[in-house]
């Protein structure tokens, strides 16, 4: 696939994340207290902890398309966003493959760190805030490696973004896990 495939694959993966973070926030800031969505959450925990799971690793893989097969130069906030997105992939496919939704509290620490990295970085590159000093003038951060295809709203900075902030919108939703119920989960099964 070229790259523009590949953009345009990505850009639509980062409209859809855009969707599902408006509908997880909406679900987990308006439906507290409606029994149907906690429902939801308690029935599709591990389903909604795959979704937020998909996410970062998908960046994860866009972004290593971009720097490893594309040549694009990760800038000084792109390597501060991998860390983040990275770390908050890794930990999160560990806890899907066993079914841990303790994991909340760490990924959505990670994500949340890694999205005000992100919207920094939109701010840079949208000129609302002035470029520091930080940046490398040869590899700048507000450089547009997409060339404002689509119109300049979807760069690289905001892939990580939206998906940073579809993830934390996710990871609101994945239900509690307190020690005391795993502890309780898993003197269950021994008895069995």
């Amino acid at each position: 696939m070229s790259v523009d495939q590949m953009t345009s694959l990505f850009a639509f993966l980062t409209v859809v994340a855009a969707l599902v973070a408006i509908a997880a926030a909406s679900a987990s800031l308006f439906g507290r207290k409606n029994e149907r969505v906690q429902q939801f959450r308690r029935d599709y925990g591990t389903t909604i902890l795959l979704a937020a799971t998909l996410i970062p690793l998908t960046c994860m893989l866009g972004s290593l398309y971009y720097s490893e097969i594309e040549n694009f130069t990760p800038c000084r906030y792109c390597w501060f966003q991998r860390i983040f997105m990275y770390s908050t992939a890794i930990i999160l496919i560990v806890a899907w493959i066993r079914r841990d939704l303790a994991i909340k509290p760490y990924a959505l620490t990670l994500a949340t760190i890694g999205g005000m990295i992100g919207l920094y970085h939109v701010l840079l590159e949208r000129n609302v805030i002035v470029e520091s000093s930080a940046c490398d003038p040869n590899n700048p951060c507000t450089l547009d490696w997409l060339d404002h295809k689509w119109n300049g709203w979807i760069t690289i900075p905001s892939m990580a973004f939206v998906g940073f902030c579809a993830t934390v919108a996710l990871l609101t939703l994945v239900p509690r896990q307190r020690a005391d119920d795993i502890e309780h989960i898993e003197m269950e099964m021994e008895e069995v």
